[in-house]
């Protein structure tokens, strides 16, 4: 007959104090150390949590940039795009150096076809369209 008795003591059953021996007590105690090892073991395995910290330069710049009003995004470490950012703010002018790379792709378009056609390439207006992606540099007083 199977009496569906494991020959292991109920872990969670109550026992009563008169009941309580010492032998309860180390089992308990042994309980716990099994429980604080399986703790410190899935801490260990679970992966870092990314730190979303950032460098202080930029901290202060993405503070000044809410102040104004201005929704600021950085890039994370390592992208090519914040790589090559130079905005920064300068705390003793209270100014905010803006580094802006203006993208027009109709404006690549339209350089490509003035210089196919010579007539249309010496106007002074596509020596600015020639390079639509040429970064510049701008300071601006924003208090």
């Amino acid at each position: 007959q199977q009496t569906g008795y494991s020959g292991q003591r109920d872990k969670f059953a109550f026992v009563p104090m008169q009941q309580f021996s010492d032998k309860h007590l180390l089992s308990d105690y042994r309980w716990l150390e099994e429980v604080s090892r399986a703790d410190s073991n899935a801490r260990r395995l679970r992966p870092p949590t990314p730190r979303r910290e950032l460098p202080q330069h930029l901290s202060q710049l993405a503070h000044q940039a809410k102040y104004r009003g201005v929704k600021l995004l950085i890039m994370p470490p390592g992208m090519q795009k914040r790589q090559h950012n130079s905005t920064r703010y300068d705390f003793r002018a209270r100014k905010m150096h803006w580094r802006v790379e203006w993208r027009f792709p109709a404006a690549a378009l339209a350089a490509a076809a003035a210089a196919a056609a010579p007539a249309a390439a010496d106007t002074p207006h596509n020596h600015e369209e020639s390079n639509p992606t040429k970064p510049t540099h701008s300071s601006h007083d924003l208090n």
